[in-house]
Formats: structure tokens, C-alpha cells, sequence
């Protein structure tokens, strides 16, 4: 029944109409605008962003030759979302602009655009534009999750020590919890190595300041600082539940740095900050329970009241970690179908999934292993272990979606399509109630679809077929330019 509710409550609040957008640094336009054909040099590109991007721009030009062409210099809106690089004096030809920026989440938008100055560019070329979130950077995935196991078993095995566990049960080693704590400062530390190599700045320890300039920087920077000062604490036995403090402010900062700050709801990093707290406080009083659990299963003997007091808790953290979670899951994505349609959501149901399954694991191992005596404690210890994996597993999904974009990403904003020749046909006629605008060049179709009172939807389905005069029929291939507009190369 417990399994039951959770799931319709699950369900029903993921399938909420999320009215919460978030927001996440691509290109929105650029100018010269992709397969511009200008009849002037242009004294500098412009490029705009949806949101403000960190000062770490690189962006490289090349002629049709390959010859490189280095900006004069590169500078950034008071805001930081539009950046401009002025450029030296461009001869005619054809040039090929590639760049690349960091966001404030340390996450990385780039692309690339061509445009001719004085003629005419190649066939194709104003269609190839390419702008993209980046790949998945495996070493930074690697670096998340070592921060985020570490920070639970150390969050989660502290206040396991201080409510469930008594001095006269058989408590963990301390060295757990120590070496936890090492495992999440490795993987900040990690982090930051990236950001500074990254930035060209890792052996150039005068510049690691100006290096780490993102939000995401300096938020590691402070856990680096916070987690420090806990592997200090945690080692003294008659003060080591003081750690709780920074390791908790350090789970907090890991929600600042991630996307939640770029949400439009403010609530939005506090309830990340929360999530991962109790996420983590119940991964690392479950690991407690397993390493007790299974320890204590060779001689049989009772090791209540501490899986009790545990159980009653999880309860709780349970039902808690997947509330907020979907609370935020709605922070992050501006409508249902993301949870289908983009790379973000996907993952987010893959976590779902395992945290429905590590419930039902628990509620099997609450049911046959507590009271925790005699044979219960193999079962036990059987279904915390299995529990824990899928636990860990959730974890490593988490790390994923921290270095995933929430959004479906530049797929979803076009770019502005190239303009048209002088010679150009236009005509117009009905698709049933909607409005078809076409506009045809030599090797090229414009084609503006409008439906009744003239607002073009961005997410209408158009198809097209072309018929040659003699009846063949071909494909057609439209790139889309804007709402309702489609340019196709022919």
C-alpha cells in the first residue's frame, strides 16, 4: 500500500502542468547572422546569449584557406549575456567563426557559423550551422559523483551516529566516515583542477583567482574550504559530530552551483539544497545499517534498537527525497514532454525509476529483517546491501543530470536562416485554414506557415513534398527558421 501511494504521488506530481522555466546560456542570434553574404567587412561579431556567460570566451576565425584569424579583442555586456569580439580588417571571402563560452553552472555552449564578406558562399554553407550543449565530460561526471558519495555517507553516517546508534550498539568504524569525507574533498578538488586546466591556468597558481570566475568556481572553492575543516573534526572523536555543520553547508553549496540558481522560482535552490540532504542522510545511514547489518550476521545476536529507529526514519527520508525531488524536476524542465524529448528528462526518469525500485527494496527489507535478531539480520543484510547499490546507482544519475543541461538545448532555438537573393519569387496560398507564404530563390525555398490569426506556434507540425511538373515527386528538407518558418535548400 506504502509503494502505492508513493508512485500515484509520484505520478501525479511529475504530470503537474510545470509553468516553472528554466533558464540555461545558448546562442540566441549572432551577428553577422549565419550565412550572411555582406558586402562590407564586419568591424566585430556579436553574439547573444539567453543567459549571462562566464569571462571565459575562446573563439577562432578562419578564411576559406584555413588561414586563422585572431580577434583584436573580446569583451562582454554589462549584463554578460551578449559578448563582442572586434576583428582586424577582413578581406573578401568566406569565414568560418567557431566559439565556445563557459555558463555561470560551469556548464559549456558552443557552435559554429559561416558568412561570406564581398561572395557568395559555397552551396550548403548557409544551412551547416551547428550549435550544441557540448558532450558529456566523463571526468567531470567522475569528479560530481565522487563529491556527492562522499558528502552522503559522511552527512548521512554523522547523524546516524547521533540518533540511531548508541554507545552500547556496534557502532562503524570511524574511519568510514573519515574516509567519506576524503572522497568527497578528492572530487572538489577535482573539479576545480578541471575548471583551472580548462582555463589554461592549472600550473599557474598567481591566476588560479582570476581562473575560477564562474558561480559554479566558487562554490567549489568553499567546499574545498568547508571539507577541509570537517576531515579535521571527524578524526577527534570527543568533537566529531561538529563535522555535521560544514559538511552540511557543503551539501547546500552543491545546489548553489548547480542549475538550480538559474531557475525563475526561488524557491527552486532550496528545495535542491533540501533534496540533497535528505537524499544523502538516508544513503548514509543506510550504508551504516548495511556494514552493522552484515557484520553482525555471522553471530546472529540482536542489534535492535538501532534498525528500528532507522527503519521509522527512512521512512520519512524516503518519502521526503522523492517529494522535493520531483519538486525540483519541476524547476528544471518547462513542460512535461521534456521528460521524453530531451537527454535531461530521460535521465531524470532513469532516476525515478531507481529511487521507486530502492523503496520497494526497502519496504521488503523492513518487512523480513526488523526486529533485526537471530536469522532476520541475514535478510537483513541482504536487502540493505542490495538497497544500497541501487542507492548508489541514483547517485551516479545525479551526477550525470549535474553536468547534463536541463533543456532540450539549441535544437529547440533556431537560429536565424540566411537571407534570401534580390531574386526572389514570392506567392502565397491556403493549406486549409492555414496561411502558406513561400518565397523561392535559385537554389532555395523560405516557406512561412501561419495558422488562423496569423501567431505561428513553436510547436506546430508542418510536412512537405515536392512534385516535379512532369509528377515526380521529391523530398524536401526544411531546416526551421523561427515559428512557422522553414528554409529548405533545393
Amino acid at each position: 500500500m506504502r509503494t502505492a501511494v508513493v508512485a500515484l504521488v509520484l505520478m501525479g506530481a511529475v504530470g503537474l502542468s510545470a509553468t516553472v522555466a528554466h533558464a540555461h546560456t545558448f546562442l540566441v542570434r549572432s551577428s553577422p547572422s549565419p550565412g550572411a553574404r555582406l558586402t562590407n567587412a564586419p568591424g566585430e561579431i556579436v553574439l547573444d546569449f539567453t543567459e549571462p556567460v562566464a569571462s571565459r570566451l575562446t573563439m577562432s576565425i578562419r578564411d576559406g584557406n584555413g588561414t586563422s584569424i585572431e580577434p583584436l579583442s573580446i569583451g562582454a555586456s554589462d549584463d554578460g549575456s551578449r559578448l563582442r569580439a572586434s576583428l582586424p580588417e577582413l578581406v573578401d571571402g568566406v569565414y568560418q567563426v567557431t566559439w565556445r563560452v563557459v555558463a555561470e553552472d560551469d556548464h559549456t555552449t558552443e557552435g559554429e557559423f559561416v558568412f561570406a564578406v564581398g561572395v557568395d558562399l559555397p552551396s550548403g554553407a548557409a544551412v551547416t550551422n551547428r550549435s550544441s550543449s557540448g558532450t558529456t565530460q566523463w571526468v567531470d561526471v567522475l569528479a560530481t559523483l565522487a563529491l556527492l558519495v562522499g558528502l552522503a555517507i559522511a552527512f548521512g553516517g554523522l547523524l546516524s551516529e547521533r540518533f540511531v546508534w548508541t554507545n552500547t550498539q556496534p557502532p562503524v568504524r570511524s574511519s568510514v566516515v573519515t574516509a567519506a569525507v576524503a572522497v568527497g574533498l578528492a572530487g572538489v578538488l577535482g573539479s576545480v583542477g578541471l575548471a583551472l586546466h580548462r582555463a589554461k591556468r592549472l600550473v599557474d597558481p598567481v591566476h588560479w583567482a582570476g581562473a575560477l570566475t564562474t558561480r559554479a568556481d566558487h562554490a567549489n572553492v568553499a567546499i574545498v574550504a568547508l571539507l577541509s575543516i570537517a576531515l579535521l573534526i571527524v578524526q577527534r572523536q570527543w568533537v566529531r559530530r561538529v563535522a555535521l555543520v560544514p559538511v552540511a553547508i557543503a551539501g547546500v553549496l552543491v545546489a548553489v552551483r548547480g542549475h538550480a540558481p538559474d531557475a525563475s522560482a526561488w524557491w527552486a535552490t532550496p528545495a535542491a539544497a533540501a533534496h540533497l540532504l535528505v537524499a544523502g542522510a538516508w544513503l548514509g545511514a543506510l550504508t551504516q545499517l548495511a556494514m552493522i547489518a552484515r557484520r553482525s550476521q555471522a553471530t546472529a545476536e540482536t542489534i535492535e534498537p538501532g534498525p528500528s529507529r532507522y527503519a521509522a526514519a527512512a521512512v520519512v527520508a524516503a518519502i521526503t527525497t522523492v517529494g522535493i525531488g520531483v519538486v525540483v524536476a519541476i524547476s528544471e524542465l518547462s513542460r512535461f514532454g521534456d521528460l521524453v524529448d530531451t537527454r535531461y528528462g530521460r535521465i531524470l526518469l532513469v532516476k525515478l525509476g531507481l529511487v521507486t525500485t530502492a523503496i520497494v527494496v526497502a519496504l521488503i527489507a523492513r518487512r523480513r529483517g526488523i526486529p533485526a535478531s537471530g536469522a532476520r539480520i541475514r535478510s537483513l543484510a541482504r536487502y540493505t546491501a542490495i538497497e544500497t547499490v541501487v542507492l548508489l546507482a541514483v547517485v551516479a544519475a545525479s551526477a550525470l543530470l549535474s553536468t547534463t543541461a536541463p533543456t532540450a538545448g539549441l535544437g529547440r532555438v533556431e537560429l536565424a536562416a540566411a537571407p534570401l537573393p534580390d531574386l526572389t519569387t514570392f506567392t502565397a496560398d491556403l493549406a486549409g485554414s492555414h496561411q502558406v507564404l513561400a518565397a523561392a530563390a535559385t537554389d532555395r525555398l523560405r516557406i512561412t506557415v501561419l495558422p488562423p490569426g496569423g501567431q505561428p506556434s513553436q510547436h506546430q507540425t508542418s510536412t512537405f513534398a515536392g512534385t516535379e511538373s512532369d509528377g515526380i515527386s521529391f523530398d524536401l528538407e526544411p531546416r526551421p527558421c523561427g515559428p512557422g518558418c522553414f528554409d529548405i535548400a533545393h
